[in-house]
């Protein structure tokens, strides 16, 4: 079972899906599945998906339901112990899962990371999504997301 789940959601995202499964697929950790997960797009979304070819991603598809729905759906396909979030209009940097493991290895009581990035102009920053390790929730949290 692989150490990540990073489960990428997407909606009418033809044009920017590939490059943002790419971006994780070019991740310098190495250890994580990736589940794509189609979320009723009307477009060219899941054929784009279908097209791309590594082992670690896993596309599925799937009635609207809301990126709630999506996410959820993907907490329960997840086989990692650690979950990551990417919407497919976005992309990571190649050391952004080496990034987390690493605070994770060394402070063993973070449960959450999250990192900002600059966007188009130099002065634009907004968070990304989290990773996240729920073992390390000291509170009672089912994998199925519900508490």
């Amino acid at each position: 079972m692989p150490l990540v789940s990073v489960i990428l959601t997407a909606h009418n995202e033809e044009a920017f899906v590939e490059e943002a499964v790419r971006s994780v697929l070019a991740e310098t950790f190495t250890d994580f599945e990736l589940l794509a997960i189609d979320d009723g797009s009307k477009d060219r979304t899941a054929e784009v998906l279908q097209s791309v070819r590594d082992p670690r991603l896993h596309v599925m598809r799937q009635a609207n339901t809301g990126i709630s729905g999506t996410r959820t759906r993907g907490i329960e396909a997840a086989q990692g112990e650690i979950l990551a979030f990417l919407d497919g209009d976005d992309r990571w940097l190649p050391d952004r899962l080496a990034r987390d493991i690493a605070v994770f290895t060394a402070e063993p009581r973070v449960g959450l990371t999250c990192w900002n990035f600059a966007g188009s102009t130099a002065t634009s920053s907004v968070p990304s999504l989290p990773v996240w390790r729920p073992s390390s929730n000291r509170t009672s949290t089912r994998r199925s997301g519900r508490r």
